[in-house]
């Protein structure tokens, strides 16, 4: 069945519209139809079913191409192995176990008894990091002087974070007893009113004592 005899039955063309060969045509479509309708309230016989079947377009069949683009759309299962998916499992674990950052040393008071390691090194005494704390609101600067910088003024500067006059800072120590005074504005040597204990300095004065502990199953 041609396009113009399917819009002719269809009433969208005039029988003028179509060729020789597709007016005979449609002279049998029509009496087909008529048939048909003859037929419509009684029961159709097996004739009439055959020769429309017959007189029905072949259906075309699909293109290579259509085909193909009809697997590639479709939904496609995939199979996991149990053991494949095991190993993926233990390898993400392991990415997130080395991937964890180390966490960040904890300040530890000058006078604390239970001061904490933060950084040790292998093959030399234990490193301890301790908070020196110095409390004057008329300072404009504020270090910490002592044995283990050669009692340099300039070395080891505090820092008041919050402007409310609290000078600290963390200086790194080895294990033992270590004499201390703070210096304020570069020149005025003060005791720490704080210290574990104190000893004289010979000049008048006394310095302040702390003792770092060295950390459980390592000696100095």
């Amino acid at each position: 069945m041609t396009d113009k005899l399917q819009r002719y039955l269809d009433g969208e063309l005039p029988l003028d519209a179509l060729a020789p060969d597709e007016r005979a045509e449609a002279a049998q479509w029509r009496e087909l139809l008529a048939d048909a309708a003859e037929l419509r309230a009684q029961s159709a016989p097996p004739w009439v079913a055959t020769r429309i079947m017959a007189a029905l377009p072949e259906r075309p069949r699909s293109s290579r191409l259509a085909s193909l683009l009809a697997w590639l759309t479709a939904p496609q299962p995939i199979r996991v192995r149990p053991l494949s998916l095991g190993l993926a499992g233990v390898a993400a674990a392991l990415l997130l176990f080395f991937a964890r950052t180390p966490p960040a040393p904890v300040p530890v008071a000058v006078n604390s008894p239970a001061a904490t390691v933060h950084n040790v090194s292998a093959g030399q005494s234990s490193i301890i990091y301790v908070q020196f704390v110095l409390a004057d609101r008329t300072a404009r600067s504020v270090s910490v002087a002592g044995d283990f910088n050669a009692w340099d003024v300039a070395s080891t500067l505090l820092t008041d974070t919050d402007g409310d006059g609290v000078w600290t800072g963390l200086v790194a120590l080895r294990p033992g007893q270590h004499k201390y005074m703070f210096v304020v504005d570069g020149k005025r040597w003060v005791t720490d009113p704080e210290a574990e204990r104190y000893i004289d300095d010979g000049f008048g004065m006394r310095n302040a004592v702390v003792t770092v502990t060295p950390p459980i199953g390592r000696t100095i």
